[in-house]
């Protein structure tokens, strides 16, 4: 998507949404490249792995504001250490899930040079640990055990930000991530 899309998600209130479950993830790149993930708190027998931060979007809030507070709720992240400039959306992606539909919106941002996850107290209900993958390795060894679903959506959004330049460098190389993309589907 481009940023024109993205303003409008900034501005759209999510009681537009009647059918599914909408909810935003997001996608962060640190200055030198790495992408963010995050182990949940909750231990879920189906799905315990590292992922994207995401959360719902509450009734009349704009996926912007609910990226906000998700940074801000499970990696102590916020508006002041994001690279404004930076954030867009990148696509949205439908699934069925044990909660319902969902629609997930994954938006982008950059972190500004020096900023980590801050995990105090209020983080730590959500988060276990956070961690800056490097390259798909990084993310494949900590996301592998993720399930089939989710495996796909990491490596699709992976392809898109290679594709689109926003992750870039031998390490974030497309051939590098094909592997991964055949057998997001295989496990």
């Amino acid at each position: 998507m481009t940023r024109p899309v993205f303003d409008v998600l900034k501005k759209m209130p999510s009681v537009l949404f009647v059918e599914e479950i909408p909810t935003v993830v997001a996608v962060v790149r640190t200055p030198a490249g790495g992408i963010l993930l995050g182990l949940p708190q909750v231990v879920d027998e189906h799905d315990n792995a590292w992922m994207f931060p995401q959360g719902h979007i509450d009734r009349l809030e704009t996926p912007y504001a609910a990226l906000l507070r998700v940074l801000y709720t499970k990696c102590g992240i916020t508006e002041k250490d994001i690279d404004t400039k930076s954030v867009r959306a990148l696509t949205t992606s439908r699934a069925n899930t044990r909660e319902g539909a969902k629609c997930y919106y994954f938006i982008f941002v950059t972190l500004l040079p020096k900023v980590r996850p801050q995990l105090r107290e209020l983080q730590r209900q959500f988060t276990k640990q956070c961690f800056f993958a490097s390259g798909p390795n990084c993310v494949w060894s900590k996301a592998g055990d993720v399930s089939v679903p989710k495996r796909f959506m990491i490596a699709q959004v992976l392809k898109l930000l290679i594709l689109q330049k926003l992750l870039v460098g031998e390490r974030w190389r497309l051939e590098r991530l094909e592997g991964f993309l055949s057998t997001a589907t295989l496990k």
